[in-house]
């Protein structure tokens, strides 16, 4: 076409009609082929774009069932030490004396362990296209939910290690504390029963320490596992799937697959969306 065109400009007046018809066609499929183009370059870009966000999407939704059954693992870990404190906490309290089975075990009320979900297809989105990128608003508003929970979770799992009260401490006259390589913590802890059932110190301690593993469960795991179950469901939704799934059921039983769908659209509901 720039040919034609130079030929146009040192020789207008030698052109002919159908010479001008060729330079009509041809200026018509140059422009065509570029709009052709252009629009080729668009669709492709689309195409990747819809890729790159069904892969993220899936991602996400991998790293909520994760994030769910890991939660749950904890929660469901610490519960019987809980249950445990109480009956030996309302033997105590009743006046009555726990026995040395009774007593065993309870070192997990001062244990406040970690809980650390993968993250890294949540990262790749908000370092990328954005949370916005994703087309549903509740999967959007489940991230944010679990988000927040996670960082209050951390934030507090700090603040109950840091002003937590040993249960067992080693020069307590009461407590008897022997290495036991066979046992799974390493040690073997017998307890003067009758010194500590009237020992108020030791009572009051117990229950500190109780309290505050009993609320944190109820108050912080909790929350957290329901905030994940929200963002699992939302996310599930958006995908036409449930959260729930064929890998879910290897970790976790039907009980709690159902706990999860009821605790997630509870948290929905309450996000009055």
């Amino acid at each position: 076409m720039i040919t034609l065109l130079r030929r146009l400009r040192r020789n207008a007046g030698e052109i002919r009609g159908p010479e001008w018809l060729l330079l009509g066609i041809e200026t018509i499929a140059v422009i065509a082929g570029i709009l052709v183009a252009f629009q080729l370059q668009e669709w492709a870009t689309d195409r990747r774009e819809k890729a790159q966000l069904d892969r993220i999407s899936d991602g996400l939704l991998e790293e909520a069932r994760t994030a769910v059954a890991l939660i749950w693992q904890d929660v469901e870990q610490r519960q019987p030490g809980i249950d445990q404190g109480i009956r030996v906490a309302q033997m105590l309290n009743a006046g009555q004396c726990p026995t040395q089975a009774d007593l065993e075990g309870l070192r997990i009320l001062e244990v406040y362990a970690g809980i650390d979900p993968p993250s890294g297809v949540y990262d790749e989105l908000v370092a990328g296209a954005g949370l916005s990128a994703l087309p549903s608003s509740t999967a959007r508003l489940g991230i944010d939910f679990y988000r927040n929970a996670r960082a209050t979770y951390q934030f507090q799992l700090i603040n109950f290690r840091d002003n937590r009260w040993p249960l067992l401490v080693p020069d307590d006259p009461d407590v008897s504390i022997a290495f036991d390589p066979e046992s799974s913590s390493d040690m073997r802890v017998e307890f003067d029963l009758e010194s500590l059932c009237n020992d108020q110190e030791f009572s009051d301690r117990f229950n500190y320490v109780l309290r505050n593993q009993h609320f944190f469960q109820r108050r912080y795991r909790m929350d957290l596992f329901e905030n994940a179950a929200f963002m699992c469901v939302a996310l599930a939704d958006m995908q036409g799937e449930q959260c729930y799934d064929s890998w879910m059921r290897d970790v976790l039983d039907a009980e709690t697959g159902a706990l999860v769908e009821e605790r997630g659209r509870a948290r929905l509901e309450e996000a009055d969306i």
